[in-house]
């Protein structure tokens, strides 16, 4: 999940290939696929897992000061119980008690067990569901000469008014 610990995070994630020489797949496993066991997919549904910014957010996080303590414990599974919403990113969370922790590591062999993979293509265009599929990528090596696989990403919000209601964004557009 793009943005995992982010309470406004985006709807959806839009990336666009420049390069990808070395055809780089992008792993993709959506939250439909899965075949959880009713223990776990219970525990994921319970507030019982923290979540933390990666790597591409540096400094404070608004709101969000005094370290992990700082960061409630919510569900991975939210939303109707007959077509649940996922918020997953092995890297980025923690669950708060051991059963939520091999919740954590059942859940995460079930994504990588059911991941497919999209090769872009200069010009190719995918847009990913942050709510009903998590992302990756293969591993690779980079060489940083200039020609590695580059990807563009734009995170899209459906209702940009949520930002303004938890007060995270203050418009910069001026009234006509």
């Amino acid at each position: 999940t793009e943005d995992v610990f982010h309470p406004c995070r985006a709807d959806y994630v839009a990336l666009l290939c420049l390069r990808n020489p070395d055809g780089v797949g992008t792993t993709v496993a959506s939250v439909e696929d899965l075949d959880l066991p009713a223990g776990a997919r219970g525990t994921l549904a319970e507030p019982r897992f923290r979540f933390f910014p990666d790597d591409s957010h540096s400094g404070p996080v608004p709101g969000r000061e005094g370290g992990p303590a700082a960061y409630p414990e919510e569900r991975v599974l939210f939303g109707p119980a007959h077509a649940p919403y996922l918020r997953f990113d092995v890297d980025f969370m923690a669950g708060a008690d051991p059963a939520a922790a091999e919740a954590v590591r059942a859940t995460d062999a079930l994504l990588r067990s059911s991941a497919g993979r999209v090769v872009l293509h200069p010009g190719d265009l995918v847009f990913i569901d942050n709510y009903k599929v998590v992302h990756g990528r293969d591993p690779f090596t980079p060489r940083y000469d200039g020609e590695d696989r580059w990807l563009k990403r734009v995170n899209l919000l459906r209702d940009v008014r949520r930002l303004y209601a938890q007060g995270r964004l203050r418009s910069r557009l001026v009234p006509a």
